[in-house]
């Protein structure tokens, strides 16, 4: 397998990010048993970063760090990851993240139609609410019609 084979490998991955947990951990222990204060920081910063990745990885979630470091925003830089590792845009994501109050969508966050309402259907069945980004301006069922019906969707 060579290295760009096992980057899209979810179990490579997984097993990287638990190894380097465990040497962290590791590096931790070593510290606090030798009341060295260096290794003891350093072990539970990399256990620490490596446990938040290995958390991130388990549930097919990313953040683009540079969009989130140029934005600022947790809505423009949460990503999602199929079985194959593809990113998509997950609904249930967005609906989670706004449940969360992470952020509320408006249709300038959406470039189709299509898009708009797939979110709109998928957060009104997972809430109970009619409109929960406030989409529907009219209340006719069909959302951010000002929206192009079909358009590369953004990801």
């Amino acid at each position: 397998m060579d290295l760009k084979n096992a980057r899209g490998n979810k179990k490579v991955r997984l097993s990287v990010l638990i190894l380097l947990v465990i040497i962290g951990l590791g590096f931790f222990y070593y510290g606090y048993k030798t009341d060295n204060k260096v290794a003891k920081i350093a072990g539970g910063a990399v256990a620490g970063i490596a446990g938040a990745g290995l958390g991130l990885e388990a549930n097919n979630t990313d953040f683009d760090l540079k969009k989130l470091w140029e934005t600022g925003s947790l809505k423009d830089s949460l990503l999602a990851r199929d079985e194959n590792n593809n990113l998509i845009t997950d609904p249930n994501k967005i609906c989670e993240a706004s449940e969360k109050g992470f952020y509320n969508y408006n249709c300038k966050d959406f470039l189709t139609q299509a898009e708009a309402q797939k979110i709109y259907e998928t957060c009104k069945e997972r809430s109970g609410k009619e409109d929960v980004f406030g989409l529907d301006r009219n209340h006719n069922g069909i959302v951010c019609e000002s929206l192009p019906k079909n358009k590369k969707i953004k990801k």
